[in-house]
Formats: structure tokens, C-alpha cells, sequence
């Protein structure tokens, strides 16, 4: 790379310029969850996908709350109803598919910063496991204390967007068991609490 750029003629094309602006974001430890910016639109780019086009409809009103649902493949976007204001609470939601290789919080980052940009957007905070063990908060208290901080902190900023990992942050194990009576299947869910505090 390095003899390349001697060369007259040279021009950094955009996968090279993915590579160096990653290796800059880890250098000075610029991380969007465990990956960098950069280093996702790389991954995206080497997938062979074609570049897609994230708009929101400038028709609605949103209320701002977007659930991913990963299990069914879809996004659903909370809007206010036709002929409403904010001040009223009928509610709509609109329901898009996501793309096959939409299957994760990494993956889907790319339509999120859309939308966000849509929505004038400055800050995006991602909530997952990363930030909780990078703030050390490995006990129920210090959970919430730094799931309140950055919820105050996107509060206290208008241009701001949260996204929670709640498959990351919300466990669910699943046991079977044979017995003479038959197989049976138990669930339990883990940090249930978390989970009622985002959607709150």
C-alpha cells in the first residue's frame, strides 16, 4: 500500500479508505458496540450486497421508538395516527421485512445511522453487553445506574438515538428434560427486569 501511494497516478478507493479509517477507529478506540463504524460498512461492502437506500417516509409522524424483531425478521416503526398530534395516543405502527443479511444488531447499524440521519441525529448510543462490561457494571445496580446514564444523556439531548440489545441484555434459557411422563420444555428468563425498564 505503502509503495502504491508513491506511484503519481494513485487513488485510495473507497474499500482501502474503509481500511485505514478502521485502523484509525482502533487506534483511538472508537467502537460502535465491539466494531467499528468503519469496519461494519467494510464487512457490508465485501458481502457483495448491494448498497440499499434507508428513507422514512416524510408522510408520518413517528414517536420515535423502533422495535427490531429479529425472531420474525421485521422492523416496526411507532407513528402517531393519521389526522393526530403528538398529544393524542392513537398509535400506529408500520411494519417492514429486513433484509437476509439483516440478522443482528451489527448488521442492522447501517439502517439505524439511516434513519437517524433521517431524523436529524447526532449521537447514537448502543446499549449491549459491551458497554455494560466496559462500565464494569456486572451487579443489578450498577446495571441500572449505567443504563440511566446514557438514558439521561440521550434525554437531555433532542438529537439524540438509543438502541438497546436486548437479545444480548436480556437472557432466555430453554431446557428440555425426558421423563416417564413424557418431554418436558421450560423457559426462564433472565434480567426480565432490564427488559421491562426499556420498554418503559
Amino acid at each position: 500500500m505503502a509503495a502504491q501511494r508513491t506511484e503519481s497516478n494513485h487513488r485510495v478507493g473507497e474499500i482501502e479508505a474503509l481500511k485505514l479509517a478502521d485502523h484509525t477507529a482502533q487506534q483511538y478506540q472508537i467502537f460502535i458496540g465491539s466494531e467499528t463504524l468503519p469496519r461494519l460498512l467494510l464487512r457490508n461492502k465485501l458481502d457483495g450486497t448491494r448498497s440499499r437506500t434507508h428513507q422514512l417516509s416524510t408522510n408520518f409522524k413517528y414517536t420515535g421508538r423502533i422495535v427490531v424483531d429479529l425472531y420474525n425478521h421485521c422492523i416496526r416503526i411507532e407513528i402517531y395516527g393519521q389526522d393526530t398530534h403528538a398529544s393524542n395516543d392513537k398509535l400506529s405502527i408500520l411494519e417492514y421485512d429486513l433484509y437476509d443479511n439483516e440478522t443482528n444488531v451489527q448488521t442492522l447499524l447501517e439502517r439505524l445511522t439511516a434513519y437517524g440521519k433521517n431524523r436529524n441525529v447526532q449521537l447514537l448510543q448502543l446499549i449491549d453487553l459491551n458497554l455494560l462490561a466496559s462500565q464494569s457494571a456486572y451487579d443489578e445496580k450498577k446495571v441500572y445506574e449505567t443504563l440511566k446514564d446514557r438514558y439521561d444523556e440521550c434525554a437531555a439531548y433532542a438529537r439524540s438515538m438509543i438502541v438497546y440489545d436486548l437479545d444480548a441484555l436480556v437472557g432466555v434459557n430453554k431446557s428440555e428434560s425426558d421423563s416417564n411422563m413424557g418431554r418436558s420444555i421450560s423457559s426462564s428468563v433472565h434480567n426480565q427486569s432490564i427488559y421491562t425498564y426499556v420498554l418503559a
